[in-house]
């Protein structure tokens, strides 16, 4: 069926990795105790812990990374806050420079698919951006979306807005700001 992403299993058999009765063994297990899939056939010894991560990779469309070759430098840790790491088991991996991006920090995490922690690191990440380029600026409730909605009239994220210290918005910048664009924009407000 096109459009409907095939099942762990289904891509393991597909692959040549586990055949089919294998795989309907370890539904049978998983049905009695509810396990993960994955788990359940590395713990029977039918696959390795690296092919089910390979194949999960390939089912969501995200990146394999092995995490014996990184270097784990302390600022790189110190990028996404301890409890937040923890919380959601994740670790930051590398910082790249992504054209008309900038920089960009790349996580490992076991669940990629959990869009609350993917918004958690990007508020420390921004957060700490703040902190380190001594931006100021004061933040409000705005429990209506009034000012998104209705003043600005925001429809993407991530959006941002230079607003100057008289309230006129001086610039938007729609999607993902490159650093430099920021770094300007700050620095014009300043001046």
């Amino acid at each position: 069926m096109p459009g409907v992403a095939k099942r762990i299993g289904e891509l393991l058999v597909e692959g040549g990795i586990l055949s089919q009765s294998q795989l309907e063994q370890a539904l049978f297990a998983q049905r009695k105790d509810g396990r993960k899939l994955g788990q359940l056939l590395v713990e029977l010894g039918l696959v390795s812990e690296v092919q089910v991560t390979q194949t999960l990779s390939r089912q969501l469309s995200v990146p394999w990374v092995s995490l014996y070759h990184v270097d784990f430098s302390r600022s790189l840790l110190n990028l996404v806050p301890r409890e937040t790491a923890e919380k959601y088991c994740l670790i930051p991996i590398f910082v790249r420079r992504v054209r008309k991006q900038g920089e960009t920090l790349y996580v490992a995490m076991d669940d990629p698919t959990n869009e609350a922690a993917i918004q958690d690191v990007s508020r420390a990440a921004a957060k700490r951006f703040v902190n380190k380029s001594g931006a100021t600026f004061p933040v409000a409730y705005d429990p209506n979306d009034v000012v998104t909605t209705g003043i600005f009239k925001f429809a993407t994220i991530p959006e941002t807005a230079f607003v100057n210290a008289k309230g006129v918005v001086t610039q938007i910048y729609f999607g993902a700001i490159p650093k430099d664009v920021l770094v300007k924009g700050i620095a014009a407000l300043r001046a």
